[in-house]
């Protein structure tokens, strides 16, 4: 065999490899390392993204939700008569108590339709000043 030969201990060793050159340098694996790393950086903070985003969609689910649950006890109490006031706020109960509600009376009326404008705003965890969703809708009074 050319350009190789056996070692003690019986196996092949390549000879025509020159002096200096038998492994990766310092400057390749150092390369190597920061490639790596940065690779590694990027697909963890898409997987921090990915979750965040996960979680402002779940909170937006769950506030739809709730909000239709809430408008049809806004509803009910309209239908048997209720006064419900300009502005009334509050927080669901278990196990969705961190997540609250406020809504906004504006009496109008179109016409031969008297209707009371109602502003529903529910208000998720992670952010309590601005609500994750709103909803605006109109209850006719007796109906």
């Amino acid at each position: 065999m050319t350009g190789s030969r056996r070692t003690a201990m019986g196996s092949m060793c390549r000879t025509d490899i020159p002096p200096g050159r038998e492994g990766f340098t310092l400057v390749e694996v150092l390369v190597s390392l920061v490639i790596l790393s940065t690779g590694i950086v990027l697909v963890l903070g898409a997987f921090e993204t990915s979750a965040a985003a996960l979680a402002r969609a779940r909170d937006t689910i769950r506030s739809a939700d709730l909000a239709a649950g809430k408008l049809a006890e806004l509803r009910t109490a309209v239908r048997n008569g209720a006064d419900l006031g300009p502005v009334q706020n509050g927080q669901f109960p278990e196990p969705f108590d961190r997540y609250r509600w406020e809504y906004r009376v504006d009496p109008e009326s179109t016409g031969a339709f008297p209707a009371s404008g109602i502003t529903l705003s529910i208000y998720a965890p992670s952010d309590k000043k601005v609500p994750i969703y709103e909803v605006v809708t109109f209850l006719k009074e007796g109906s």
